[in-house]
């Protein structure tokens, strides 16, 4: 199964060879990149798809036979090295606060990040990323709240008493953001909203983690079991939006060779995360080149709505999709991802029916009045669902009578 391109993309074709695993020397790469390829438009679908740092070091590593021109690949350099520094800042930023969490008797295990760039690519400068995560136990909350205050931060969202435990319970992060260095901060206290009920406890991470060195630092992170498990649930989230999520798992799985495939599939499949894992490991297969394990390839071929669903992500994946999947959209895709009725119908129940912090911002409650949320998120779900929908009919109905519809609201 290929990436679905548009007919004469050469740009999008060419980005796709670039990160290919299975084309070592290149060839099929330079017969994509002919003469009249976009140059720019070919960095800014990288830089969009965060594989910008990949596409620079495979084109310099086709040496003479590069054809990009002198100032293009001169811009691009330019572009890995700010990426690198910023990475690297980042790090610094992120070891000092390890640090100040450690002294104060928290313990914290980073996700993604430097610790995954370090630990799939070998160096922080080949992964782009723009923030930072870092998993704590909900226990340590109040006093981590408190120390990120102390370091500058401040929360993206004031919850009331109430609300903030109730978020403790179901949700798993907080936001926190330096608005003056421009640096924003994750705290997660599980690793999403649902993995808490299967079999991917907090504490059960934090026994079986690892640690990563990169710039000096030792970056305490998930093992790479988990860490291949939470990318590809990640990716299931959000539908799979970018090639840099597909190249990670590509990146990670190909970065050792002593997986325990047997185990790791007996365990997601307890889990009700094989689908997840498949889908995840099929798409690194096909978009990006990754040779998977024999028992791995007949799991995948057997699982038929993982194909389904692979092949609905790579039809969409280029020339580029916004990461702001419509709601709806996005708890359909997750839904076919999952294989237990009860998993779906908890997620279901979870996402479209409890109240979130979106719906806490949007009418503000005194914590008394409370339950009167839950008719709020009701309603708001309906007008995210019911009213495009009624837009998008209105809007057929006026072309087929010749009427020019209204304009978009932006």
């Amino acid at each position: 199964m290929r990436i679905g391109l548009p007919a004469g993309d050469l740009e999008c074709e060419a980005l796709v060879r670039a990160v290919r695993r299975d084309d070592p020397s290149g060839d099929r790469l330079l017969e994509a990149l002919g003469a009249d390829i976009n140059w720019p438009r070919l960095i800014d679908l990288s830089v969009r798809h965060r594989v910008m740092p990949l596409l620079c070091a495979r084109l310099q590593s086709l040496g003479e036979r590069n054809p990009a021109p002198r100032e293009i690949m001169a811009g691009l350099k330019t572009l890995r090295r700010l990426n690198e520094g910023k990475n690297l800042l980042l790090t610094m930023k992120l070891a000092e606060i390890l640090d100040v969490f450690g002294r104060n008797g928290v313990e914290a295990i980073v996700l993604k990040g430097p610790a995954l760039a370090a630990a799939a690519y070998g160096s922080i400068g080949m992964r782009q990323f723009d923030d930072l995560d870092i998993l704590i136990r909900p226990r340590d909350y109040a006093c981590v709240k408190s120390l990120m205050a102390g370091l500058g931060f401040r929360p993206d969202k004031e919850f009331t008493p109430a609300q903030e435990a109730i978020h403790l319970r179901r949700h798993h992060d907080f936001g926190y953001s330096d608005a003056q260095k421009g640096i924003y901060i994750e705290i997660h206290i599980r690793l999403t909203e649902t993995f808490h009920k299967i079999k991917l406890e907090t504490e059960s991470l934090f026994t079986r983690r690892n640690v990563v060195a990169t710039e000096g630092y030792n970056l305490p992170s998930l093992s790479a079991r988990d860490a291949l498990i939470h990318l590809c649930a990640h990716g299931a989230l959000h539908a799979w939006p970018l090639l840099g999520m597909i190249c990670d798992v590509g990146a990670l799985v190909a970065s050792r060779r002593d997986w325990a495939w047997g185990e790791i599939l007996e365990e997601t499949g307890k889990a009700g995360l094989r689908r997840i894992l498949l889908l995840g490991l099929r798409l690194a297969r096909d978009a990006v080149g990754l040779e998977l394990a024999e028992e791995v390839e007949s799991e995948a071929r057997a699982d038929a709505a993982a194909g389904k669903l692979e092949k609905q992500v790579l039809s969409d994946l280029l020339p580029g999709r916004t990461v702001q999947v419509p709601l709806i959209e996005l708890a359909l895709f997750f839904l076919k991802s999952k294989e237990r009725m009860s998993d779906k119908l908890g997620f279901f129940l979870k996402r479209l029916a409890l109240p979130s912090p979106e719906d806490w911002k949007a009418i503000r409650l005194p914590d008394l009045f409370y339950i009167l949320y839950i008719p709020v998120r009701a309603f708001r779900i309906s007008a995210k669902v019911i009213f495009p929908g009624l837009v998008k009919w209105a809007r057929r109905s006026l072309r087929s009578r010749r009427i020019r519809p209204w304009p978009d609201s932006g």
